[in-house]
């Protein structure tokens, strides 16, 4: 076509392969935040939507000030699902680029520490480490959020602390329980509710 002299190697050349594994996984994953942003925007109540046509709002204020908070627990909730799966992401990019390029991340290095320079150590090393961001990140999302979607301002209370009597939404007493996949907050009584 004359566009250019050569072959583009769109996986081999490093401003390229970064472009277009980025590409790819914007492709592949983009169904699945769709899906979730489209069935929380369907649960949103439309006499909100109402009212603000009725005192005169325009489509960005409504945007700004009532879809866009509604949406903020659900995007969090999907940065952390992508910032979990990104990071420990191994497939795509071993597949498309081999990790070369500009495109090496943490687990393709653990694989070619530990399997193809047999040095079990070092792989087990940075495989250890693959765990502490992600679990610091998603502690530190569910720190900022009680049920009920409200945010809260500071870090979880103590047990037997002052700011651990709080009244939950049904007006029971809401302690902090640690359980595997973070924090929550539960009853007194010990019962999910």
């Amino acid at each position: 076509m004359g566009v250019t002299q050569g072959a583009i190697n769109f996986f081999g050349e490093k401003p390229l392969a970064l472009i277009m594994v980025t590409v790819f996984e914007i492709w592949r994953y983009f169904p699945l935040s769709f899906l979730f942003i489209l069935a929380r925007m369907q649960s949103v109540d439309q006499d909100m939507f109402e009212a603000a046509d009725m005192d005169g709002a325009s489509p960005f204020q409504k945007f700004w000030y009532l879809a866009l908070p509604q949406l903020l627990g659900i995007l969090s909730v999907l940065f952390l699902l992508r910032f979990i799966w990104t990071f420990n992401k191994f497939d795509d990019i071993f597949l498309l680029t081999g990790g070369n390029a500009g495109t090496r991340t943490l687990t393709v290095n653990v694989y070619e520490q530990a399997f193809a320079l047999s040095n079990i150590g070092a792989g087990r090393g940075g495989g250890g480490g693959d765990l502490w961001l992600p679990a610091f990140v998603q502690l530190r999302l569910l720190s900022l959020y009680e049920p009920g979607g409200r945010a809260v301002s500071g870090p979880a209370p103590r047990r037997g602390h002052a700011a651990s009597n709080r009244r939950g939404n049904a007006g029971q007493r809401v302690v902090w329980a640690p359980l595997a996949c973070g924090l929550a907050r539960l009853p007194s009584g010990g019962a999910r509710p």
